[in-house]
This record gives C-alpha cells, structure tokens and sequence, in this order.
C-alpha cells in the first residue's frame, strides 16, 4: 500500500515539475544574466542558449554582421534582452514552442504620431498649438479638445516640438518606429510674464549692417543656392558683437521666416544660439541651432521640377546620405570612400618633461656663454612642435571600423577611435589620384571633407542626423554648408511620393511671422469654454500678453504688435473686457502714453508711433491692462518680455 502510494507521489511531483518546465519556456518569464562588452550577436545567442531551454534559428548573413553590442550585466527576461540587443537592428524575433526565430521586421514605409496637448496646471485643452517635428515638413495644429495627428512620418529618430503663444516652448525626443506612435499627455507651461522693456535709440546701431552681413554670411552660407536664399524678418535678430573676444552672437525672439528658392522651401526657423568667433581665423568656427519647421513650396511645374533637381543635387554627397548609406553598407557603391588620418606622437618634439628642465637648466646659464643662448633657443623651439602629426592612411575603412550599434533606441555611433575621417564623394568612383589635405578650404571643393572628433564617438539616428553636431567639425565641403544647403531631415529620395496634401501644415502666412498691417489682421472671435465652476471663473482675472515686431526701435519708428487677452485662470481667450489700455513709462516710471485698443474675443492688435518730441532715447517699459484686472491688483499687470 506504502510503495502505491509513494508511486502515486512520485508520478504527481514528476507531472508538476513537467507542468512547471513546460511553463517556464516562455521568452517573457525565462530569465538569462548576460553582460556584453564589444561583441557580437552571435556570442550573446550562444550564452543566452546555454542559460535557458530555447534554440536559436537564423540566417547566418543576417547575424554575422552584428558586432560591437555593449550590455551592461544584470538579470532580464529573454525578451527584454533581445529587445535591447535587436533594437538597433533589421531583425525581430519570436517563440515557436522551445526555439527561438530570428526574422526581418516588416517593412515599415510610414507611421502616424497623435497626442493631446494640456495646460500644464489644470490640464485644460490647447486649441490651436502648432506640433511639428524639428527640422522636418510634419507639422499639424491641435483641435478643440487639445489632440493632434502628425502623418506621412518617416521612421527614424525625431525632436517634436509644441509652440503656442504665451506658453514656454516644448520640446522631447520621439522615435517613429512602429505604425501609430502614442506620444504621452503634453503639459505646457505658461511662460514666465515680466514687465515689457522697449529700448528706443536716437541713431542706428552703426554696426548692426556688418554684424548682420557677417551673420547672414555664416547662417545661410556663402554657396550659389546661397543666392538666392533670404531671410524675410531680419529685424527679430538680437546681435552682439563683442570687441574684446571678436565673437559674434545672436538670438530671435521668435521665428525667423526663410524662403529659400533654391531649393523650393519656407522655413520656421527659432534661432536658439548663434556663435562665430571672428578672432581665430578658422572659416568653419561657427555654431548655430533651434527647431525648423519646413514647408515645401508651390510653384509652375517647371519650377517644382527644378526645386526636385537641386534638392537631389544637395543631397548627394552629404552628410545626411552618407550617414544613411553607413548603416546599410552602401556607401563604397554610393560613390563615398573614407580614410583614417591618425594623429601620432611627433617624433621631432621630445617629451615635455626633458624640454622643460633643459629650457629651465639654459635660461640658469644663458647669461655666461652665447652657446648657451643658442641651446636656450633650440629647446624653446622644440616646445612650440605640435604635439601630433597627422598621417592619412590609404587603406579605405570598412563599416565595422566606423559605426557601433548602441543600447540606445534608434542610436548608432560614428566612432573616432583618436583619429580624423578624410571623406572623399563621387557620383561615378572616380577619386584623385594623389589625395592632398591641403586644399580643402579652396572654392572649387565640394567632393573632400575632413571629419574632426571632439569626442570617442558622435551618436546618429537612421535619418541620418546627429545627435550632438557640437561634437565634430568639418573642414572642406562640409564645412561651407548652412541654412541654404539645409534638406529636412525626412526627405529621401526613394521616399519621395509622400502626398503632401494629406499633411496637416500651417498656412504661408503663418509659417512666416513677418510685421503686417492692421488690412493683413483679422479679429478671430474664439469660443470661451463653460466651466463648471462658475463661481471661481467669475472671480479670475485677465492677463494679457504681447508680441512685438522687433526688440528694438528708433526714434519716429512704429511698434507694431499683436496682443491676446486671457483668463488668469484658465490661459484661455477672454471675452471679459472689450477695451486693452497700453501705457509707457519712462525709466523714472512717469507715464509718457497711454493708449485703448479694442479687443474681440481675446485678441487685439495696433500700432504706436515714436514721436521724437515724446520719446527721447532711452529705455521704457510698456504696460498692458483692462479694467477688469484693477479688480486683482498690480500683480496682474504682466506682460511679456522683449529686450
């Protein structure tokens, strides 16, 4: 009875512990400890196959090219690891009973980005806030109950940026992998409100006119399409040129309109920073950047068609195509060969150490002999040798010398491994003979660029655009490009029958906040949303926030503005007061003006002349009130700042 017994034990514990095996096969609940540094694919299936159950099946061509993953070493799930491991990749994977199928992911051609945008406070819908994805023609304007469609994205790694007046612009990373990205809930917040400052000068800044050249110069670039590339709002330019340092920089306050007809473009560009350091001579020391939002152009058939031309002509050849032609081996075929230039000890300068207690060993008798003198010399001589030399070597690099594949989603890096990247371009592989590093800054160049690192590595999405441009410089063709020679970062040409109608973009006008007159304004009456309670609606304030032309003014010129109204509360339109008061103050606070303006639903818009007579030079400061905020007092009377 004993041995039945313990034989019915036994069959119960070996089905349990058969029900427990057969339950822990599963790539979401097996766990694998895995830590990689520098290795390839192949060796992470192989330690992953001896910690669990599962067998691998895959192409060999599929995998073999996989190297350089890093994992940092913990415990995860078989998912999670290879979903860190493939993330980077063209390869899925998934279980077929007790194996493991690794696959080519479906083709993905366009995905669609939706999200709601809220205030940051009450998480009350904005209506209106214009979405676009940075330095891309995706754009789209929020609806009524605070939601937006971005469609036609091309996959790859994005900047999405939310702008709406008086609210701080929004910005965040997104990566369109997948066909309907859900971006989480947006709150933007208010900006934060100062007192108007509106400097008036009796003369024009004398320089400005230079500054300005220098800037349009170094900003649009100085190549043929160049040309014919204008920008249209100049005077929202801040330019400060400072004397001591010779550096030039410069700042908008908001978008600056470019129409480049080169190239069949309008560009929303916000100028974040500028900076050309004059002083070193170096043609290509100079950084700029900000979100842009671009807009194709319409135009004849003929014109359309050559804007279609000089686009490919911009794009071959540049960085965005040989980025892209990197990740998918095809940049040899696409006509790019690279080079190393390392950068080796200078065997004529001896260490610092010896020419330091030589120089100081000679300076202690320089005084007692002329040998002396002339050793003294030699050694001060030997100090001023570069540290380095520069030695380009002529085996072209291969894909694994040049890009690593990260554990960061949609990230590669552009390794500099100590070195330089000479970079030579031709359509039709025919390349120099004898390749110089001389003559890259000449004009004729547009083929030779030599890639400096100030960093090991430099990360790069799959549209080819880099994360951090801070971390390289350019020298040759590279180097001369700007805002004119700008292609968005989702245009491809084998991804060019995207209809761009079915894009949801702002119109021309505005796309390009240019001045306009008062004939160019029409009042919007906007619906004021019902809250429930009506009590603390009743008893908020307004706050009214305006925009002005330009930063600053001359003595007899006009400030044109455009203001909106708001309710304290809410930061939506107000429909409270129908009267907008303005009044300036002198630096003293003596009131020198005071003006009404008419308001229609939350907007109203005007112009005020700087008569000599009333406006000597100096500094004053507007002030923007209805009567309905002498209710909430002083604190209420703030609008934004411009300088």
């Amino acid at each position: 009875m004993r041995k039945h017994r313990l034989a019915s034990v036994l069959v119960f514990l070996a089905f349990q512990f058969l029900l427990l095996a057969a339950k822990a096969q599963d790539i979401n609940t097996d766990k694998v400890t895995l830590g990689l540094k520098d290795e390839s694919l192949e060796n992470a299936i192989k330690k992953i196959e001896q910690q669990s159950a599962f067998r691998f099946f895959y192409r060999e061509a599929d995998v073999e090219t996989i190297t350089h993953l890093n994992l940092n070493a913990d415990t995860r799930t078989i998912t999670q690891t290879l979903g860190i491991l493939l993330q980077n990749t063209a390869l899925c994977f998934r279980q077929m009973d007790n194996h493991i199928l690794l696959e080519h992911k479906e083709a993905l051609t366009s995905c669609q980005v939706k999200g709601t945008v809220t205030t940051a406070i009450d998480k009350i819908p904005i209506e209106n806030a214009s979405v676009f994805l940075s330095n891309a023609t995706i754009g789209a304007r929020t609806s009524s109950d605070g939601t937006f469609l971005l469609q036609n994205v091309k996959p790859g790694k994005y900047e999405l940026i939310v702008s709406d007046v008086g609210y701080d612009t929004y910005t965040q990373l997104i990566v369109a992998d997948s066909r309907e990205v859900d971006v989480p809930a947006i709150a933007i917040s208010p900006k934060t409100i100062m007192l108007t400052e509106v400097k008036v000068d009796s003369r024009a800044d004398p320089d400005r006119e230079k500054n300005y050249t220098l800037f349009k110069k170094e900003f649009l670039g100085s190549s043929a399409l160049a040309a014919e590339c204008k920008i249209l709002n100049p005077e929202l330019l801040d330019l400060d040129y400072n004397y001591s340092s010779d550096i030039l920089t410069a700042s908008s306050e908001d978008f600056l309109g470019i129409e480049n007809n080169a190239l069949g473009y309008k560009i929303k560009y916000l100028l974040t920073n500028f900076i050309k350091n004059v002083g070193n001579g170096k043609l290509n020391d100079v950084q700029f950047g900000g979100p842009a939002l671009f807009q194709e152009m319409r135009g004849t058939p003929a014109q359309e068609k050559r804007w279609e031309k000089r686009r490919a002509e911009a794009y071959d050849g540049s960085t965005m195509h040989f980025l892209r032609c990197l990740l998918n081996n095809s940049y040899e075929a696409e006509g790019f060969k690279v080079l190393r230039i390392a950068h080796l000890p200078n065997p004529n300068r001896p260490p610092d150490t010896l020419i330091n207690r030589e120089i100081k060993y000679y300076q202690n008798l320089k005084h007692k002999a002329r040998v002396y003198k002339d050793s003294l010399a030699y050694w001060q001589s030997k100090r001023l040798l570069p540290l380095t030399i520069d030695k380009l070597e002529p085996d072209p690099l291969k894909q694994e010398d040049l890009v690593h594949i990260t554990n960061q989603k949609g990230l590669f890096a552009l390794a500099g491994d100590k070195c330089s990247l000479y970079i030579l371009y031709s359509k039709s592989h025919h390349y120099p003979s004898k390749i110089r590093t001389d003559d890259l800054d000449e004009a004729s160049n547009d083929n030779r660029t030599i890639v400096n690192f100030d960093a090991p590595y430099v990360l790069f999405d799959k549209n080819g655009c880099l994360m951090d441009p801070s971390c390289l410089s350019f020298e040759g063709a590279w180097g001369k490009c700007r805002v004119a020679d700008l292609l968005p970062v989702d245009y491809d040409p084998a991804w060019i029958n995207v209809q761009a109608e079915s894009r949801t973009l702002p119109s021309a006008k505005e796309m390009m906040a240019v001045p306009v007159d008062q004939q160019d304004l029409k009042p919007e009456l906007i619906k004021l949303k019902t809250y429930s309670d009506s009590v603390a609606a009743a008893r908020s304030s307004e706050k009214p926030y305006l925009q002005l032309d330009k930063p600053g003014y001359l003595q007899g010129d006009t400030i044109w503005f455009k203001a909106y109204v708001s309710d304290a509360a809410s930061l939506m339109p107000s429909n409270r007061s129908g009267i907008m008061y303005v009044d300036i103050a002198n630096d003293s606070a003596r009131i020198v003006k005071n003006y009404s303006f008419p308001v229609a639903g939350g907007i109203t818009w005007g112009n005020i002349d700087l008569d000599e007579r009333d406006f000597p030079a100096g500094t004053y400061t507007l002030r923007a009130y209805t009567n309905w905020m002498l209710n909430s007092g002083a604190d209420f009377f703030l609008p934004d700042r411009f300088i």
